[in-house]
Formats: structure tokens, sequence, C-alpha cells
């Protein structure tokens, strides 16, 4: 084969005429003024565009809300974008409390009572009205949740590995069309590579490949390294957090962080508001990285724990509890 014959093979390869013109045509493709799929968070979908294609990590520690946040956004993806289907991978918690907190959320009801119903039905503090009107408001919000056909739960009893979950997520994309892949958590999926920094390479490089090839948004919650503290309490997130993060938060698109300040102070922070006669912290999420948009803004929700519920605060809140939080340390120190 000649020199030219060569070059005339591939000449088009890597066309920048190629990649400028499948932009052009996907940006005037969009059924919305957004890029993404929505959730019921406004103005994370605003600054993300809404959740797109690419992987998607969600940081933070034990107890500051991240798979409750989680759960919460996935099911709105759900439920506000009937034509993709989310494959959730729960590998830290079984299905059981996956649909607890689904049907907690979804009729606000606590937990320990969709949980176990007698706490309700034998408890002479509730009137008979009130067990009926709970009943009512249970089953139906069981029976709205059951018709939600494109939400597929899968948790570590059915497999955990990377394998598994690419064939399976290959496996509905296949039978339903479009698909978010949601694993909590990152770190807890399995693979045959024994070196640890070497198999959750390997893990993010993959999954980015599929988020790749596919044009599907994969999402994952994250641990963080060991504890660091700033003034006596954890200090936020931050993308040298994430555990075996090097090559991790190159492959990723969007890195956000997660952090409730109440829990961080051991419950010294007045960041919480009451609800239903419970303590619900207000959480933080940091935009750590983004390719796609806005980088290092901030967003507040009320994390309902008792109920399983997560909701987005007023945006007009945002600078106030930021400025709480950055001037903590300088207000409680000495």
């Amino acid at each position: 084969m000649t020199l030219e014959t060569v070059v005339e093979k591939i000449k088009d390869k890597g066309s920048l005429s190629d990649a400028i013109g499948s932009f052009y045509d996907a940006a005037h493709s969009y059924s919305s003024n957004m890029a993404g799929y929505r959730s019921n968070f406004p103005a994370l979908d605003n600054t993300l565009e809404g959740l797109q294609k690419g992987l998607i990590l969600l940081g933070g520690r034990s107890h500051h809300g991240k798979t409750m946040w989680f759960v919460n956004y996935l099911f709105a993806l759900a439920r506000n974008n009937k034509d993709v289907t989310v494959v959730f991978f729960s590998i830290d918690d079984d299905k059981d409390i996956i649909a607890n907190r689904l049907l907690s959320m979804s009729s606000i009801l606590p937990m320990k009572y969709t949980k176990n119903v007698n706490k309700v039905y034998h408890n002479p503090d509730f009137t008979e009205v009130q067990k009926e009107m709970f009943q009512k408001n249970y089953a139906n919000h069981k029976r709205i949740i059951e018709n939600i056909r494109n939400f597929k739960l899968f948790d570590a009893g059915d497999g955990r590995s990377l394998q598994f979950i690419l064939d399976t997520a290959h496996e509905i994309r296949e039978k339903h069309g479009k698909i978010i892949l949601a694993i909590d958590n990152f770190h807890n999926i399995s693979h045959d590579i024994r070196n640890e920094n070497e198999r959750f390479s390997d893990i993010s490089g993959k999954l980015k490949d599929f988020a790749t090839n596919t044009e599907t948004p994969v999402i994952c919650t994250a641990k963080l390294r060991k504890a660091e503290f700033d003034g006596g309490y954890f200090r936020r997130p931050n993308i040298d957090q994430i555990k075996n993060s090097v090559d991790i938060q190159f492959d990723a698109t969007v890195i956000l962080g997660i952090y409730s300040h109440y829990i961080a102070t051991d419950k010294a922070s007045d960041l919480y508001e009451n609800f239903r006669g419970t303590t619900a912290p207000i959480v933080e999420i940091h935009v750590l990285k983004n390719k796609q948009g806005d980088c290092h803004k901030y967003f507040y929700y009320d994390l309902k724990g008792a109920f399983a519920l997560v909701e987005e605060r007023d945006p007009d809140t945002f600078e106030e509890h930021k400025a709480y939080i950055d001037n903590y340390k300088a207000k409680n120190s000495g």
C-alpha cells in the first residue's frame, strides 16, 4: 500500500468538520430548553442543563444524606421523564429499604409507620379515622409507585459486579431504549482486579466508555477518604477527598459533593428545620466539577429524614446558608 493510499484512507478520520456538524445537529434536536433530563430540583437542573450523558459522581460521608438525596433525585427523574428508564443498582441497601423510602417520601408518612403498619393500627393514640386515612394514603401511593414502569431496581442480591451491571444495563437499553444508569455506590462495585487503585481506575474507565458509547448518564454515589477536620468538625467534600480519585476525577463529567453541616458539627449547627415534630437538616450540594456548564455553585435541600424526603430550598436562601457555613469556624473559634 502506497503512502498516498494510506493518506487517502485516513484523511477523513477524526475530522473536526464531522465533530462540529454532529454537535450542531444535536444542539438543534432538543425538545425542550434543557439538554438533559429534569428532576424535581430546578436550581440544580438549570446549572447542569439537566442530567446529561457522561459519568456523574456524588461524593459524601456516611450519614450526610447521600443515599436519601440520591433516591429522591432518581425517582424524580423517572417520574418526570417517561421516555427514559432509570436502572438503579442499590449495592449498599437492599430492595426493602429502598421500597420503604419510596413509599414514605411519596406518601409523606414516617418510615417507621410505612415499614410496620401495626405501629398505627394497634396504637391507642391514633383514632379510627386517622387509621383509615393512613391506610388509604398508604395504599394509594403503593398503587402509584407500582404503576411507574420506567424505574428498575436491583440490589447486591441480584449482583454487584461491574460485568453484571453493564450486561444488565445493555439488556434493558436494548429492550426499553434510553436509560439512566445509577449505582449506589461506586466503591462497592466488585471487579476482578485485585489492586484497589487499578480496580477503581478500570471501573471508572469502563463506566465512562459505556456512558460515551451509549449516550447514557451514568450517576454513582462515591465514598470519601478518611475524615478531614477543620476547627473540630468535618470539612466540606472536595474532589481530592474522593477515594482512589486520581483517575476517577478525570473520567467524571460532573462531580457533586454533599455535606450536612448539622451532622458535621455534631448537631451544633443552626442549619436545620423542624418538620412535623422531627429535625430536618439542611444539606448542601456543591458542584465540584462540571464539564457541561457552571461550576462551584452551591444548592441547599431540606433532608426530612424520618420521611425519606428531600426538597430543594428557595434559591433566595442559598447565599445565606453558604455564608453561615463559611463563617462558622471564625464565629466558633476561641
